[in-house]
């Protein structure tokens, strides 16, 4: 079996949606229409647009003609930056990150901290 090596951004995003009870597929490869795949740090598929929340490092990865296929697709997009070495992991910020980003799986109940 292929281990994966994340990225500190993956293994906090990981973390925190083993803590708070929602779902994510870290290394996430999205799919455009001209079947171009654009590799993502973690898709939460209950949270945001119908199919979920990609998350990005970097906008540099996405053109805004992806962007807008992604959108179209009924993905969310968020970006922002890997943590740095002195940050330290605070649950209740992807607490409220997550529920920023909204509740939308018709498969998954709503955890009872999101508002």
């Amino acid at each position: 079996m292929e281990s994966i090596t994340m990225s500190r951004m993956q293994e906090w995003l990981a973390h925190a949606a083993q803590e708070l009870g929602v779902r994510v597929v870290i290394a996430y490869v999205a799919v455009l229409s001209d079947g171009k795949q654009i590799s993502t740090q973690a898709l939460f598929p209950d949270l945001g647009g119908a199919f979920g929340t990609l998350v990005f490092a970097s906008m540099d990865v996405l053109d805004r003609e992806a962007e807008r296929d992604l959108v179209a697709h009924g993905y969310s997009i968020s970006t922002f930056s890997e943590p740095l070495p002195k940050d330290e992991f605070d649950l209740e910020s992807y607490a409220e990150m997550f529920s920023e980003w909204g509740w939308t799986s018709n498969e998954m109940q709503k955890p009872t901290w999101m508002s």
